[in-house]
């Protein structure tokens, strides 16, 4: 007959105190567990999504900045001899679209053969567990690359939406 007590909770190390068997409460745990996998699963895969989203964004707004300048170079002679003053915002925005599409390692998990020959033996709570952890590691790797490329976009589409107006403005003087 199944033992009765308490039993360890996944993942915080409490022990749960419970009158059911012993294999009740394991196959619980497992069904929670594996109900946590898949929503961690799913928000490393919307948080990879976010960053490629961030790049999409960068790579158009940093299409847009070397049209500008483009723009500027071939109207040169045009304006006065101060027209490269307004190509300064459209580089410093630049910098920061090319801030967020440099290329960035994201951890998303376990390595799948390393974690079968360590875990093949082992109880299936345990493999949850070990897998949870892994993608909740994971899930904060991804944010903090993902914030650091947003803050490369905000950089460059402050920048460039304060310069726009501000260098057609001193263009339309000078001209």
């Amino acid at each position: 007959m199944p033992r009765q007590g308490r039993y360890p909770v996944a993942m915080s190390g409490e022990l749960l105190e419970t009158t059911a068997p012993e294999d009740e409460v394991s196959l619980e745990q497992e069904r929670v567990t594996a109900t946590l996998i898949t929503v961690a699963q799913a928000q490393v895969a919307a948080a990879l999504s976010n960053a490629d989203t961030h790049d999409t964004k960068a790579l158009a707004l940093l299409a847009v900045d070397v049209g500008g300048v483009a723009l500027l170079v071939t109207t040169r002679s045009s304006l006065d001899r101060f027209w490269w003053v307004a190509m300064i915002p459209a580089l410093v925005s630049a910098a920061g679209f090319v801030w967020t599409l440099l290329p960035r390692e994201f951890f998303i998990g376990p390595d799948v053969e390393a974690f079968y020959r360590e875990f093949i033996g082992s109880p299936p709570l345990d493999a949850n567990v070990a897998v949870l952890a892994s993608l909740n590691q994971a899930l904060k790797h991804v944010r903090d690359a993902t914030d650091q490329k947003r803050a490369g976009w905000i950089v460059g589409a402050l920048v460039m939406a304060g310069a726009l107006p501000v260098c057609t403005a001193y263009l339309a003087v000078v001209h």
